[in-house]
């Protein structure tokens, strides 16, 4: 009979439609996008995989809708429905056929249900890749950014939780003035993390918010460095004698050396080096010869090297020669005395003498427009002030490791450009010492929150540190008012080497075009479908077309009127899916704000 047919034949019906969609909707998957080989492997086998599973689900469900239908329609027990639906086929005739052929549709139809929906699903149209895939962030997609909700650095607040990182990675925060970030960014970490930590406070406000807590509660030893403050306890000389006493000539060398190159930056328009280049050979020259002779040296000490009385240095020889002049009455420079007896001093490297001889053959003129540039750029360890917090050393770096330590470097606005040369021999020489040894232990983790650090200058491993940071663990968070400041600084190219190797960007509302035209274009497009109609007067005549076009996710216009609140997160290799996230202002938590009013005790 032709209903015992269609029973027999039923499940084979179902599975060969299954097979047809499975292998319908694999082509679908694979053609979705205009150029196939825009989408990668793994993204083509996860299409597969839904709408495989979407496809045996409708074929599995198939069956036990099919049985529950008849049980239900022809009035027999659901345990007993293969066996009496073979008896009640066999047992009607043609006075009710056209009942049974009516109910049986209709059971199959229930049966096929979620075959049609799966085959709806299969082919709605999908969504293409093909001019971009930027789309925004959901909760789901934090785990893949190395993000979490419980422990580590807070970068903001989103699904009604802090959002976090508890690894040794870079962060870049892009905030102009005025936006939030040390409410947002800064004090809320220093109020929660006991790890070591140097930060920068331009204003003093970080400190006196943030110390007392650290101090108290997260029982961290506070030194604050603020050379025209009168609140400073941390004192610093680069060239010390326990770091010099352990290293050999070429080690004290290079690190002279960058101190010269930290102290004579190479500006960006310079068209003669000469004169900077000399004075920085004058530095090293000074600078070695101290460390050579007694052991150690202070920068106030290289300030004044060509300007002190040598005459109590001098050996008998010179100092005989001076008496004699001076009785003759020439007016005797106790400094080239000097220059001459260190030619002559053979216990001393030959670097230190062939320096010497250097100067002592520089003509009159020349070497003084050299010393000349020297003390311009020196004059600041001239100052007292200065000269008191850079005569001795507070501690060694690598304390930062063993203690839980926080060391506030303080430096008011108006006092960036003339102090900022201490400033990043401080911050270049705690980093350098740092990098002389790899560490994992979280407990070693050491936290630099550089707020505004791009108006110090160029440092040397403001570029090469993101990149690295893992192997030291030394997360850092960068802070710039936009792109523009970091390239006025270094370069595009150091730009762009950073935003590839940092890990996180945190971005508040930009205030100008230019530099919400860059961040627009980090996040990039997604792939936008376009609907346009032919003009006719008669409507029924008209035509319809999809086409696909590139839209930013967000646009320089959207970059420009982020609320005061919210801010976009970027991940590394996540750029296009950013977080729209709620800036972590410290002062809307109840809790934070307590924590801010603990005074920290001098000590």
């Amino acid at each position: 009979m032709i209903f015992q047919k269609l029973g027999n034949h039923f499940i084979i019906v179902i599975f060969g439609m299954s097979l047809l969609l499975l292998i319908v909707s694999s082509i679908r998957a694979f053609v979705s996008s205009k150029n196939r080989f825009e989408l990668a492997t793994k993204d083509i086998l996860k299409a597969l995989f839904k709408r495989l599973s979407f496809v045996l689900l409708g074929a599995i469900l198939a069956i036990p809708l099919f049985a529950i239908s008849l049980s239900i329609y022809f009035e027999i027990p659901l345990l007993d429905t293969p066996i009496k639906i073979q008896k009640l086929i066999e047992s009607i005739d043609s006075t009710n056929i056209s009942k049974l052929r009516n109910e049986f549709w209709l059971c199959v139809a229930w049966a096929l249900t979620p075959l049609s929906l799966a085959l709806l699903y299969l082919f709605t149209p999908a969504k293409s890749t093909a001019y971009g895939r930027a789309r925004w962030a959901e909760k789901s997609d934090i785990q893949k950014m190395g993000l979490n909700c419980e422990r580590g650095f807070i970068l903001a607040r989103a699904w009604g939780k802090k959002i976090k990182y508890d690894t040794p990675l870079s962060t870049l925060v892009i905030a102009p003035p005025g936006t939030g970030k040390t409410s947002a960014i800064i004090i809320p970490n220093l109020l929660s993390i006991p790890n070591s930590q140097v930060v920068i406070d331009v204003k003093g406000e970080i400190c006196s918010l943030t110390a007392g807590y650290r101090q108290k509660k997260l029982l961290n030893q506070v030194f604050i460095f603020n050379p025209f403050g009168e609140d400073s306890n941390f004192h610093f000389n680069p060239f010390n004698l326990e770091r010099m006493s352990k290293l050999g000539f070429a080690e004290k060398t290079a690190i002279v050396r960058q101190v010269g190159s930290t102290i004579f930056p190479k500006p960006k328009d310079e068209k003669d080096s000469h004169w900077r280049e000399t004075a920085k050979t004058f530095f090293e020259f000074a600078a070695m010869h101290n460390i050579e002779k007694y052991g150690y040296t202070t920068l106030y000490e290289i300030y004044r090297f060509p300007k002190k009385d040598w005459t109590d240095e001098l050996e008998d020889k010179y100092f005989d020669e001076k008496e004699k002049r001076e009785e003759l009455g020439e007016e005797v420079n106790t400094f080239r005395l000097l220059l001459r007896q260190i030619a002559e001093n053979e216990t001393l490297h030959d670097n230190i003498r062939d320096d010497a001889r250097r100067f002592l053959g520089t003509p009159a003129n020349e070497f003084g427009s050299v010393l000349s540039t020297f003390s311009t750029k020196m004059s600041i360890f001239g100052d007292l002030r200065v000269k008191e917090l850079t005569d001795q050393n507070s501690f060694m770096p690598e304390r930062l490791r063993e203690d839980n330590i926080t060391l506030y470097i303080k430096c008011l606005e108006k006092d960036i450009p003339s102090l900022s040369p201490i400033i990043r021999i401080l911050l270049e020489t705690i980093v350098k010492e740092l990098m002389s040894r790899e560490s994992t232990d979280p407990k070693e983790r050491i936290y630099l929150e550089l707020d505004e650090v791009m108006r110090f200058g160029e440092l040397d491993f403001m570029i090469e540190l993101p990149s690295i940071s893992r192997s030291y663990n030394l997360p850092n968070i960068f802070a710039a008012q936009s792109y523009a400041q970091i390239r006025k600084h270094y370069s595009q190219e150091d730009l762009e080497i950073m935003l590839d190797t940092v890990a996180y960007q945190v971005v508040f509302r930009a205030n100008r075009q230019q530099a919400a035209e860059d961040i627009s274009k980090e996040v990039g497009d997604f792939t936008a479908h376009k609907k346009t109609t032919s003009s006719q007067d008669i409507k029924i005549l008209q035509s319809y077309s999809t086409s696909e076009e590139a839209k930013r996710l967000v646009t320089a216009q959207d970059i420009l009127n982020i609320p005061k609140d919210k801010v976009l997160i970027l991940a590394t290799g996540h750029k296009a899916t950013p977080i729209l996230a709620q800036a972590n202002f410290y002062f809307k938590d109840r809790t934070e704000r307590q924590k801010t009013k603990i005074k920290k005790e001098n000590k």
